[in-house]
């Protein structure tokens, strides 16, 4: 298990060590891989020793804000672009068109990219080197499912707890809270993807489906929100029309959220660890090779 944790810091240092032809791309996934290693954390904390794992965390947590504030502005013109092609009215769209590019030039002068953004990268690539060499020298407390049981349990029991407060708020701090403990379940169990067979291949794609569909519902609640905070847009009477089509669509994806959501989270934590716990077992029976846990 830690051996993975390490092979994914070795990939993460390789993209900051040799730069690909798109430099965005590269810190893209050198922020995916340091959300994925912050994951896998939290599915070990119960095996690991506490120190250790509160020492990692800071750092990968402080690696991470410092690449959050080299956010890709060509990652949010994207984002925005979209918005533009989802208006199908000529008035609406020439008024978010005009919107958009104003945001989009605000985000650049609020986070340029250059020099600056290869100091940040080396920095976090010695950050990730340090991270790789204490990993090297720990162990878990236990192996097999052992070590993999515990955290899975309580990753399910917080994406469980995060959908039923999500849909009892409809608040969207909750929602945003919900799409990280189903993103951490989707990565959990993709350490399983040999032992899956085809019911839990299914489960990852929904879960996959559902971290997307509310990933989808944070990006219209901040640029509604950017929408309605701006001063200068406030008032516009397209960009108002704008908004409430953005306010209905929101509702209508929240009823797909919900039912996508109570289907994947409709048994216990207990029902369900213990079914990936039957599927692990019989994998093992025909002979399955377990991740490496040194």
């Amino acid at each position: 298990m830690v051996r993975v944790m390490m092979q994914l810091v070795a990939d993460a240092q390789l993209v900051i060590d040799q730069p690909g032809s798109d430099r965005d791309e590269d810190l893209h996934q050198v922020r995916l891989v340091i959300k994925r290693l912050r994951s896998y954390l939290r599915l070990f904390k119960p095996v690991m020793e506490e120190a250790i794992v509160f020492r990692l965390n800071r750092r990968l947590r402080a690696a991470a804000r410092r690449l959050s504030a080299l956010r890709d502005t060509s990652v949010a013109q994207r984002m925005l672009e979209a918005w533009v092609r989802r208006v199908r009215r000529p008035p609406q769209r020439r008024a978010l068109q005009a919107v958009l590019e104003t945001l989009a030039r605000q985000l650049t002068h609020a986070h340029p990219m250059g020099s600056g953004r290869e100091a940040v990268l080396r920095r976090v690539g010695a950050e990730l080197q340090a991270i790789g060499a204490e990993l090297a020298s720990h162990r878990l407390s236990a192996e097999g499912w052992d070590a993999l049981q515990p955290g899975l349990n309580q990753t399910y029991r917080r994406g469980r707890r995060g959908m039923r407060r999500s849909l009892k708020s409809n608040q969207d701090e909750d929602y945003h809270e919900w799409r990280k403990h189903t993103k951490d379940l989707y990565y959990h169990l993709q350490l399983l993807e040999g032992a899956w067979p085809d019911s839990i291949r299914k489960t990852g794609r929904r879960l996959a489906s559902l971290q997307d569909m509310i990933g989808l519902d944070h990006d219209l609640t901040v640029v509604s929100g950017l929408l309605r905070e701006d001063p200068v847009f406030r008032k516009d009477a397209d960009l108002m029309r704008v908004r409430k089509g953005m306010a209905a669509e929101n509702r209508k994806l929240r009823k797909r959220i919900e039912k996508k959501g109570r289907n994947l989270f409709d048994e216990s934590s207990r029902k369900f660890t213990r079914r990936l716990r039957k599927h692990w077992a019989r994998w093992r029976e025909d002979g399955g090779r377990e991740p490496a846990h040194e």
